[in-house]
C-alpha cells in the first residue's frame, strides 16, 4: 500500500473546501502523491501546520472563555472564585490577541514569499 493510498491524498491535494484549514491546502500532488520539490513547498507546509495550530488554539480560547463566564456565574459572590474566573478571561483574551497577531504576521510574511 502507497502512502497515497493510505492517506486518499488524490482527493485532498490542492484544495480549498472547508473554513478550516487543512494540512494540503496549496500543495501540489503528483499522481495522487503528495510532491515536496522546493522549499517554497516545505514552508507552504509549515505555513498549513501553523494554520491548523492557530485554529485550534482559537477554538480553545472560546470554550476557555465559556468556562470562565460559567465559573463567574456560579461564583456566587466568592471573591477567591471571582478573582479566578476574571484572570482566566484577563488570560483568554490575552491568548487570542496574540493568536490574532500571530495569524497577522505568518499572513503577512507568507504573502511576502
Amino acid at each position: 500500500m502507497s502512502a497515497a493510498e493510505l492517506f486518499h491524498l488524490g482527493a485532498v491535494c490542492n484544495t480549498l473546501n472547508g473554513w478550516l484549514p487543512s494540512l494540503y491546502d496549496h500543495m501540489t500532488c503528483n499522481n495522487g502523491a503528495l510532491q515536496i520539490s522546493a522549499v517554497s513547498d516545505l514552508i507552504v507546509l509549515v505555513v498549513n501546520i501553523v494554520r491548523i495550530l492557530m485554529a485550534v488554539a482559537g477554538a480553545i480560547g472560546v470554550v476557555m472563555l465559556l468556562v470562565a463566564s460559567i465559573y463567574y456565574i456560579t461564583s456566587t459572590g466568592d471573591p477567591g472564585r471571582t478573582k479566578t474566573a476574571k484572570d482566566i478571561i484577563q488570560y483568554t483574551v490575552i491568548g487570542l490577541i496574540v493568536i490574532l497577531v500571530g495569524y497577522g504576521a505568518m499572513s503577512f510574511v507568507a504573502a511576502a514569499l
